[in-house]
């Protein structure tokens, strides 16, 4: 994936409503799932309520050593009032 393409991606994944409450991080989750699978990425969608989802990505490497997890959100915050 070229620096264009992750742009224009990550312009699709902001659009997505994924405000919490009530979430929607499924339709992120789906978004996400398709491009690892595209680019050979092991990974399992794990649903935990309507519209509400975990993704867990798989990178294995080529040798034995120390696992990096790393852990993200797929939801949004609101407008808050009164934010700068």
């Amino acid at each position: 994936m070229d620096q264009e393409q992750a742009k224009s991606f990550l312009k699709e994944i902001i659009k997505i409503k994924s405000v919490n409450p009530p979430g929607n991080e499924t339709e992120v989750a789906n978004k996400l799932k398709t491009l690892f699978d595209e680019h050979g990425i092991e990974s399992e969608l794990v649903e935990y309520d309507d519209n509400r989802a975990n993704l867990i990505a798989h990178l294995k490497g080529e040798e034995d050593g120390p696992v990096l997890g790393l852990t993200g959100h797929m939801d949004v915050v609101g407008d808050i009032k009164g934010a700068v």
